[in-house]
């Protein structure tokens, strides 16, 4: 039975050092959401809605929060995926990916902001 508890020990232990490990990363990541959206920003003060550049912009921008909404759940930051799906879900307004709707970008902008601006 001490087999077991040594194994539940070495489990946690392992599980604890990954943990600690993506949130060491989750400043990084922030900063490259951060990066893409000033990005994404840029274009559109140049007139650029619905240009290659925003579109891929913007569909890095869905791969990036995704991952960090997955990745922030499995890892007790469920404030942190909450706030990335409110990203992932500008999809469903019809604004991602094809950018068609420049009026809702302001929004994808402060929910991205929201994302960037996370405690933790």
């Amino acid at each position: 039975m001490s087999g077991l508890d040594d194994e539940e020990k070495a489990f946690r232990a392992a599980l604890e050092a990954v943990s600690k490990k993506f949130e060491a990363k989750i400043p990084g990541l922030l900063a490259e959401i951060t990066g893409i959206r000033e990005n994404l920003e840029r274009l559109l003060e140049k007139g650029s809605v619905d240009g290659d550049a925003t579109k891929e912009g913007v569909a890095e921008l869905l791969r990036r929060t995704h991952t960090l909404a997955g990745s922030a759940g499995q890892f007790g930051h469920q404030d942190l995926t909450e706030l990335a799906r409110s990203v992932e879900e500008m999809r469903l307004i019809g604004v991602l990916p094809n950018c068609e709707n420049a009026d809702a970008f302001p929004l994808l902008f402060q929910l991205t902001k929201d994302v960037e601006n996370y405690k933790y």
